[in-house]
């Protein structure tokens, strides 16, 4: 193989991270190099030792399903831990060296009843990763008539190994972010409230169900030019101000938080109540990560949690409750003062008093907190 199929190889080891596709052609390519008849790529589980195919390459089916179910729990590597060691390179005369005995590898059952009937003599394997959960490894067999592998063969594996394991390593952290991701998309779309996050320009990355019925309804917010716009110019005024300045902090240029903003309706429903928080900040995914997650709610559809859910959660009398459950509507301390009958000096002692409960120490933070709080009753607050 000369230096550019190498390259061209190296560069598929890399791209079979994120691409079963590539990940086929890794083999294909791996099998040809090596002038091996075979090729295989496991994750063995621990503490069970089941076998999860990755990519296997001309092994028969029955063979394969007998090694999941039989030979992998009476494999003789196994029996020789240093050997099984990531990045130690594993012949068919590995063992014989091991135990200073010649043919002791052709004497076990794994050679004989599993090994030995497909037509395979050589072996060229390797673990490439190898945690608590799990060992990835990697086989190429060969038959007695394409000769054992020689070291030089040895010596290109091993480096091709180098990389192999550094894919494997991507390939998983990839798997790892993405099952996390469908997690976070599952509960998002289980939520009430809706949710929507904005890049660093203004745009709608993305929203959960109850947010993009909202906005489909078009009566109080919209979405034009994948921003998120209000219907009514006095909220869309502050709402691009509670944007703006949510997206500054996210970026570092800011650090006086946005309040709640209130989207009014059609006559008869009463306003939406959003709430702007800034994400953290990653300068290496600039541009990739959202700078800003938006809170819709929608006080009619009775998503907010009650009073005796507050109380048992976090200790509010009824009074506190109450206020804590009119801000989480979007309304203005003032605002919530007057709907509550008390003074405005009373709502700020008592907002304090709620920071305190929550462990929480902004209005934001505290309107958060009760929008991602389950709702167990309905004793909702009058209007």
């Amino acid at each position: 193989m000369n230096n550019i199929d190498k390259e061209h190889l190296i560069d598929t080891i890399y791209a079979a991270a994120t691409s079963a596709e590539a990940r086929h052609a890794m083999m294909e390519g791996l099998k040809v190099h090596f002038d091996a008849e075979a090729a295989g790529l496991f994750a063995v589980t621990r503490p069970h030792h089941s076998v999860l195919r990755i990519d296997v390459q001309d092994l028969d089916e029955s063979y394969a399903r007998d090694y999941e179910n039989h030979y992998v729990h009476c494999n003789p590597w196994t029996e020789v831990p240093e050997l099984m060691a990531p990045g130690v390179i594993r012949t068919d005369t590995s063992l014989d060296h091991y135990h200073n005995q010649p043919g002791y590898y052709a004497k076990t059952p794994y050679f004989n009843d599993w090994l030995k009937p497909q037509g395979f003599r050589h072996s060229l394997t390797v673990t490439l990763k190898e945690n608590d959960q799990c060992a990835v490894r990697f086989y190429l067999y060969r038959g007695k008539r394409a000769g054992s592998f020689t070291p030089e063969e040895i010596d290109d594996f091993r480096n091709l190994a180098r990389h192999m394991a550094r894919s494997v390593s991507i390939m998983q952290d990839f798997a790892s972010l993405k099952a996390e991701r469908e997690s976070l998309s599952r509960i998002l779309e289980d939520l009430t409230v809706g949710v929507a996050f904005i890049d660093h320009e203004g745009r709608i990355m993305e929203m959960n169900q109850t947010a993009a019925r909202l906005l489909e309804s078009g009566d109080g917010l919209v979405q034009r030019a994948a921003r998120l716009h209000a219907v009514r110019y006095d909220d869309d005024r502050r709402l691009a101000h509670a944007l703006h300045r949510t997206i500054a902090i996210h970026l570092g240029n800011d650090i006086r938080c946005a309040g709640p903003v209130t989207i009014h309706r059609s006559r008869g429903k009463r306003p939406l109540a959003l709430t702007t928080i800034p994400l953290p900040r990653d300068p290496a995914l600039a541009g990739l990560r959202a700078a800003a997650a938006v809170l819709i709610t929608d006080p009619d559809a009775g998503n907010l949690p009650g009073s005796d859910t507050l109380h048992e959660l976090y200790g509010f009398t009824p009074a506190e409750a109450r206020l804590a459950q009119h801000l989480a509507r979007g309304t203005s301390l003032r605002e919530a003062a007057t709907l509550c009958g008390i003074s405005y000096e009373t709502a700020r002692w008592r907002l304090k008093i709620l920071f305190q409960k929550t462990d929480t120490r902004r209005q934001a933070d505290l309107v958060r907190l009760l929008l991602s709080t389950p709702q167990t009753d309905s004793s909702l607050p009058p209007t």
